[in-house]
């Protein structure tokens, strides 16, 4: 992975989204965004919102796998 946050694959990471995320959080609390820009980047935070949700359930499932095999190699 580079400095950016990608992975050398042309492929969104967590880091990206939720820097996507935060943008556009901060973006939308200016005073002077108008209606439409606002929709806009409610729909982009949420699009991001949910890439980030989707990375972090697949790695909490690795985790599980992960750690259950440990615990089968311990009972070996």
């Amino acid at each position: 992975m580079d400095q950016n946050g990608s992975n050398g694959s042309g492929e969104k990471t967590f880091t990206q989204a939720l820097t996507g995320l935060r943008q556009a959080a901060a973006e939308i609390s200016r005073p002077s965004v108008t209606l439409e820009e606002a929709m806009e980047l409610y729909r982009k935070g949420m699009k991001e919102a949910e890439f980030c949700s989707t990375m972090l359930d697949k790695a909490e499932q690795q985790i599980e796998v992960f750690d259950e095999g440990m615990r089968n190699d311990k009972n070996i």
